[in-house]
């Protein structure tokens, strides 16, 4: 079900495009599609999507799967660049984190690298980059069976990054993981199990306050991989609770606040992109237009893959 929701204020390969109508309930069914929406390799500031609408196609990035697991996506402001986790090379599962190019946004991405710095011989998954491409936030695996959330920067987006450092204002004995930035990088969103469910948290990034969580989002059920606008406004996030027409597995939800010290509400789930298999909300272009996720349905090559979904402007 699609409530109202009013528009919000952004900043910032051509062919066969499939409506997710024609996939019929729950979705599964191969698609390989693109989208002409839009300008070539930018951020059109202009474009806003009207959120009455439900997402209208849907397709997955083919040329970034393998036979592992291919999750947490994050991309440049202007779709360019991507990073991922991925198992691909891995015996063992283990992840590492890599990156891939593009000239254009309706472009297929081009060759796959592994991001060998931040890439360490423990599992290293859900990376996040911000908006000047000069800071990534991911989570590691620490002793086996914790998560905790590291950082590492650079000084211009050309260079690696240097050494990464857990970031010790979150991190806890308890799974601390899924990471992002605000649009300002001032609040640090995170996924943890540490008041016993696994919930979404905000941090004030670097202060002595204590991390809290994200009223109006938070339930008895698992609520993680919050996926935010840079106003933060607007927030996706998966979810397996058992209300809002849940469909099944971890579904895509959806929420809404006036004013970033609001509760969220009106939440729903966005029934176009969920289906008895897990989905999660990854990253959110700048626009609004578009909605990368990752989901372990069967019409991909491994266990999780990267699709993007995109509503006409």
């Amino acid at each position: 079900m699609i409530r109202r929701l009013a528009l919000f204020s952004a900043i910032t390969g051509c062919s066969l495009v499939v409506p997710l109508g024609d996939l019929g309930p729950g979705g599964d069914a191969s698609i390989d599609v693109t989208s002409d929406v839009v300008a070539e390799g930018s951020v059109d500031a202009g474009v806003v999507c009207d959120f009455t609408k439900p997402f209208t196609t849907f397709r997955a990035l083919t040329e970034l799967e393998s036979k592992g697991d291919d999750n947490h996506a994050t991309l440049s402001p202007d779709e360019l660049q991507i990073w991922f986790a991925s198992d691909r090379f891995s015996d063992a599962n283990q992840r590492d984190i890599y990156t891939a190019k593009r000239q254009k946004r309706t472009d297929p991405f081009g060759p796959i690298s592994i991001v060998t710095e931040i890439s360490t011989s423990r599992d290293d998954s859900q990376p996040s980059i911000s908006a000047d491409l000069l800071t990534m936030l991911f989570a590691t695996l620490v002793n086996g069976i914790q998560w905790d959330i590291f950082i590492a920067t650079r000084a211009t987006a050309s260079d690696p990054f240097g050494p990464p450092a857990s970031v010790v204002g979150v991190n806890m004995s308890s799974t601390d993981w899924m990471p992002t930035f605000s649009g300002d990088q001032k609040t640090l969103y995170f996924s943890s199990d540490r008041g016993g469910d696994a919930n979404v948290w905000a941090w004030s990034y670097g202060s002595a306050q204590a991390p809290a969580q994200v009223a109006g989002i938070d339930t008895a059920s698992t609520d993680q991989r919050q996926c935010l606008s840079s106003d933060e406004l607007l927030v996706y996030w998966a979810s397996n609770r058992p209300d809002l027409d849940h469909i099944g597995g971890l579904d895509v939800f959806v929420a809404n606040r006036a004013q970033k010290t609001d509760a969220f509400g009106n939440a729903r789930i966005v029934t176009e992109l969920s289906t008895t298999s897990d989905e999660n909300a990854d990253w959110l272009s700048p626009d609004l237009c578009r909605l990368y996720v990752h989901s372990n349905r069967s019409i991909g090559m491994g266990g999780d893959d990267l699709y993007i979904a995109e509503r006409v402007p």
